[in-house]
């Protein structure tokens, strides 16, 4: 299985992964946080599955790729103050999604830094790692 590919989905990524760089705030506004909430949702979202080992490879790597950028989304939002508990709420408000919950948990494991250069290199770090995870298993 993986996950459809369309401009909606990647302005949808984009776009909440912009509102919370912007941020100054350590609590998550309402906007920032259905943006969070879609982006969440579309990491689930079924579509038709191709055959073949080459489909199968694509349709692993979007999904990575889609893992990486809610790592990357997540971990800024651990590195601009948000709570562990606020965030795991918003993420089950619909459905609990244990995989979403995991990278949440792990993201608050990562110290939170004060610099903006440590803080973009934990968001990197976390990110790869999450990408490099996926392609593992």
């Amino acid at each position: 299985m993986h996950l459809r590919n369309d401009s909606s989905i990647t302005s949808a990524i984009i776009l909440g992964r912009q509102r919370i760089k912007r941020s100054k705030i350590h609590k998550p506004r309402t906007g920032k946080v259905r943006s969070l909430l879609f982006l969440a949702a579309l990491l689930c979202a079924p579509a038709l599955a191709e055959t073949g080992p080459e489909s199968e490879f694509k349709a692993k790597m979007e999904r990575c790729k889609l893992l990486e950028q809610f790592g990357e989304t997540i971990m800024v939002a651990r590195q601009k103050g948000w709570a562990l508990s606020d965030t795991l709420e918003l993420l089950n408000q619909d459905s609990s999604m244990p995989m979403l919950n995991t990278i949440a948990m792990k993201a608050w494991e990562v110290p939170r830094f004060s610099s903006e250069q440590l803080q973009q290199r934990a968001v990197n770090d976390f990110k790869d790692g999450i990408f490099r995870g996926c392609m593992d298993d």
